[in-house]
C-alpha cells in the first residue's frame, strides 16, 4: 500500500505518464490531455495546462451524457487494445467536459500498461465474452490468473455459462455491461 500511495504522489513518474499520454494520444482530436510545463515541475510540484470545464461528476442535465459515455468507452479501448497504456484512474472527477466539447483528463500518477500478448489475451476474452464461448473464456481467465492453489476450470466453466445464460435472447443495449463485468470479475476472483 506504501509502495502503491508513493508512486502516485510521485511528480516525475506522473509527468512522464502524462508525456507518454499525449504521445499516444496524439491525432484524437476529441480529448486534451494537458501539457507538463517542465520548467515550473520537480518531484514535488506537477504545473500543467489549466483545463477549464466542468467534472463529470457535476455535468449539467442537458448534456448527452450517453453520446459523452460512448466517447469515453471507445477511448477506453483505443487505450487498451491499441495503445497498451491506458488511465488506471478515469473516475468523474479525473474527466472534464471543455467549453468546445471535447473532454479532458486529469490525474496521471496512476497508469497502467499491457504487452501485446496481453492485449491479444484480453481481445479473446472479450470475443468468447460476446459468444457466450464460457470454455474460452475460462481457459482465458485462467492464463490471466496467478493462483498458486488449483483451479477447477470446469468449475470456472460452468459458472461462466450460468452467467451467459442470464443474458441470452437479450440485445447488446439492454445489457449492463458494468454489471457483466462486475460478475466476470468476481468469477474471476474465486
Amino acid at each position: 500500500f506504501e509502495l502503491a500511495i508513493q508512486g502516485e504522489l510521485d511528480f516525475m513518474k506522473e509527468a512522464g505518464n502524462l508525456r507518454e499520454f499525449r504521445r499516444t494520444h496524439q491525432g484524437r482530436e476529441d480529448i486534451v490531455v494537458p501539457m507538463v510545463h517542465e520548467a515550473l515541475s520537480s518531484a514535488t510540484v506537477l504545473t500543467l495546462d489549466f483545463l477549464d470545464g466542468t467534472p463529470f461528476s457535476h455535468l449539467p442535465a442537458e448534456v448527452d451524457k450517453k453520446k459523452i459515455a460512448e466517447r469515453i468507452l471507445r477511448e477506453g479501448f483505443d487505450e487498451i487494445f491499441l495503445d497498451g497504456f491506458f488511465h488506471g484512474d478515469p473516475h468523474p472527477g479525473n474527466i472534464l467536459l471543455l467549453k468546445d466539447g471535447r473532454y479532458g483528463i486529469l490525474d496521471f500518477g496512476l497508469c497502467g500498461r499491457l504487452t501485446p500478448q496481453m492485449r491479444e489475451t484480453l481481445v479473446v476474452l472479450s470475443l468468447a465474452v460476446a459468444l457466450k464461448d464460457a470454455d474460452t473464456a475460462a481457459r482465458t481467465l485462467y492464463r490471466l490468473g496467478q493462483s498458486d492453489a488449483r483451479v477447477s476450470i470446469s468449475e470456472l466453466r460452468d459458472d461462466l455459462t450460468g452467467l451467459f445464460h442470464r443474458y441470452v435472447g437479450q440485445n447488446i443495449q439492454d445489457v449492463d455491461a458494468t454489471l457483466v463485468l462486475q460478475e466476470l470479475m468476481l468469477l474471476a476472483m474465486k
